[in-house]
Protein backbone atom coordinates (compact mmCIF):
# COMPACT_ATOMS: atom_id res chain seq x y z
CA UNK A 1 0.00 0.00 0.00
CA UNK A 2 1.47 3.44 -1.05
CA UNK A 3 0.83 6.59 0.92
CA UNK A 4 0.64 8.07 -2.89
CA UNK A 5 -3.26 9.19 -3.78
CA UNK A 6 -4.68 6.87 -6.15
CA UNK A 7 -4.81 8.17 -9.47
CA UNK A 8 -8.37 9.08 -11.34
CA UNK A 9 -8.49 7.93 -14.76
CA UNK A 10 -9.54 10.36 -16.88
CA UNK A 11 -12.51 9.11 -19.24
CA UNK A 12 -13.66 10.27 -22.31
CA UNK A 13 -16.54 11.50 -20.84
CA UNK A 14 -16.62 14.58 -19.15
CA UNK A 15 -19.28 13.76 -16.37
CA UNK A 16 -17.26 10.99 -15.46
CA UNK A 17 -14.06 10.45 -14.04
CA UNK A 18 -13.07 7.26 -12.37
CA UNK A 19 -10.90 5.73 -10.34
CA UNK A 20 -8.87 2.51 -11.51
CA UNK A 21 -9.42 0.19 -9.27
CA UNK A 22 -10.93 -0.17 -5.91
CA UNK A 23 -9.71 1.21 -2.81
CA UNK A 24 -8.97 -1.09 0.17
CA UNK A 25 -7.56 -0.91 4.12
CA UNK A 26 -4.64 0.90 3.86
CA UNK A 27 -5.32 3.21 0.90
CA UNK A 28 -5.59 6.81 1.40
CA UNK A 29 -8.28 8.62 0.45
CA UNK A 30 -7.90 10.76 -2.76
CA UNK A 31 -8.18 14.48 -2.27
CA UNK A 32 -11.51 16.02 -3.38
CA UNK A 33 -10.90 19.26 -5.21
CA UNK A 34 -13.39 22.02 -3.46
CA UNK A 35 -16.79 22.09 -6.51
CA UNK A 36 -16.26 18.36 -7.40
CA UNK A 37 -19.20 16.05 -6.96
CA UNK A 38 -17.61 12.63 -5.56
CA UNK A 39 -19.87 9.34 -5.65
CA UNK A 40 -17.96 6.37 -3.65
CA UNK A 41 -18.72 3.32 -4.96
CA UNK A 42 -18.02 -0.54 -5.57
CA UNK A 43 -17.90 -1.50 -9.70
CA UNK A 44 -20.97 -4.21 -9.09
CA UNK A 45 -23.18 -2.65 -6.44
CA UNK A 46 -26.78 -2.41 -7.43
CA UNK A 47 -27.59 0.16 -4.95
CA UNK A 48 -24.49 2.06 -6.22
CA UNK A 49 -25.62 1.36 -9.78
CA UNK A 50 -28.84 3.14 -8.64
CA UNK A 51 -27.19 6.41 -8.32
CA UNK A 52 -24.89 5.95 -10.72
CA UNK A 53 -27.68 5.98 -13.34
CA UNK A 54 -28.74 9.15 -12.06
CA UNK A 55 -25.85 11.12 -12.34
CA UNK A 56 -25.26 9.77 -16.29
CA UNK A 57 -29.44 10.38 -16.53
CA UNK A 58 -29.39 14.12 -15.26
CA UNK A 59 -25.61 14.03 -16.72
CA UNK A 60 -23.99 15.52 -13.93
CA UNK A 61 -20.32 16.09 -13.69
CA UNK A 62 -18.80 14.12 -10.85
CA UNK A 63 -15.74 11.33 -10.44
CA UNK A 64 -16.69 8.04 -9.27
CA UNK A 65 -13.63 5.81 -6.41
CA UNK A 66 -14.35 2.82 -5.72
CA UNK A 67 -13.88 1.28 -2.66
CA UNK A 68 -13.35 -2.64 -1.94
CA UNK A 69 -16.79 -3.40 0.13
CA UNK A 70 -15.25 -6.16 1.66
CA UNK A 71 -12.02 -4.53 2.39
CA UNK A 72 -12.58 -1.27 3.27
CA UNK A 73 -10.35 1.81 3.75
CA UNK A 74 -10.71 3.25 7.60
CA UNK A 75 -11.52 6.65 6.00
CA UNK A 76 -14.84 5.70 4.55
CA UNK A 77 -16.02 5.14 7.88
CA UNK A 78 -15.77 8.67 8.23
CA UNK A 79 -17.72 8.97 5.31
CA UNK A 80 -20.41 6.73 5.97
CA UNK A 81 -20.55 4.87 9.04
CA UNK A 82 -22.28 2.12 8.15
CA UNK A 83 -19.19 1.75 5.68
CA UNK A 84 -21.81 1.03 2.52
CA UNK A 85 -22.00 2.23 -0.93
CA UNK A 86 -23.41 4.79 -2.69
CA UNK A 87 -21.80 7.93 -0.72
CA UNK A 88 -21.72 11.40 -2.35
CA UNK A 89 -19.71 14.10 -1.54
CA UNK A 90 -19.07 17.58 -2.29
CA UNK A 91 -17.87 20.48 -0.79
CA UNK A 92 -17.58 18.70 2.55
CA UNK A 93 -21.63 17.66 2.69
CA UNK A 94 -21.54 13.87 2.78
CA UNK A 95 -25.13 11.96 1.74
CA UNK A 96 -25.41 8.32 1.77
CA UNK A 97 -27.73 5.48 0.69
CA UNK A 98 -29.39 4.87 -2.80
CA UNK A 99 -32.61 6.53 -2.51
CA UNK A 100 -31.60 8.99 -0.46
CA UNK A 101 -28.75 9.92 -2.76
CA UNK A 102 -30.43 10.00 -5.73
CA UNK A 103 -33.73 12.22 -4.35
CA UNK A 104 -30.67 14.65 -3.06
CA UNK A 105 -29.17 14.65 -6.82
CA UNK A 106 -32.95 15.14 -8.31
CA UNK A 107 -33.55 18.06 -6.05
CA UNK A 108 -29.91 19.46 -6.56
CA UNK A 109 -30.31 19.24 -10.17
CA UNK A 110 -33.91 19.75 -11.06
CA UNK A 111 -33.82 21.05 -14.42
CA UNK A 112 -31.67 18.07 -15.76
CA UNK A 113 -33.81 15.70 -16.76
CA UNK A 114 -36.62 15.24 -13.59
CA UNK A 115 -36.83 11.91 -12.13
CA UNK A 116 -40.04 12.08 -10.72
CA UNK A 117 -43.39 13.42 -11.91
CA UNK A 118 -45.34 16.57 -11.00
CA UNK A 119 -48.41 14.51 -11.23
CA UNK A 120 -48.71 12.85 -7.76
CA UNK A 121 -50.58 9.57 -8.39
CA UNK A 122 -48.02 9.03 -11.22
CA UNK A 123 -45.40 9.97 -8.69
CA UNK A 124 -47.28 7.61 -6.76
CA UNK A 125 -46.82 4.54 -9.43
CA UNK A 126 -43.48 5.09 -9.98
CA UNK A 127 -42.32 4.76 -6.76
CA UNK A 128 -44.26 1.43 -6.77
CA UNK A 129 -42.04 0.34 -9.66
CA UNK A 130 -39.20 1.37 -7.60
CA UNK A 131 -40.30 -0.71 -4.54
CA UNK A 132 -41.49 -3.53 -6.87
CA UNK A 133 -37.73 -4.41 -8.25
CA UNK A 134 -36.24 -2.85 -5.55
CA UNK A 135 -37.68 -5.99 -3.20
CA UNK A 136 -36.95 -8.74 -6.30
CA UNK A 137 -33.44 -7.68 -7.19
CA UNK A 138 -31.61 -6.24 -4.66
Amino acid sequence: MSDKPPKIRKTEEPYDQTLVRHLTKGDPCPPLASGTLRIYSMKFCPYADRTRLVLHAKNIPHETVNVNTWIKPQWFFDKNPSALVPVLEKDDKIIYESFITSDYLDELYPDQRPLHSKDAYQKAKDKMVLQYFNDKVC
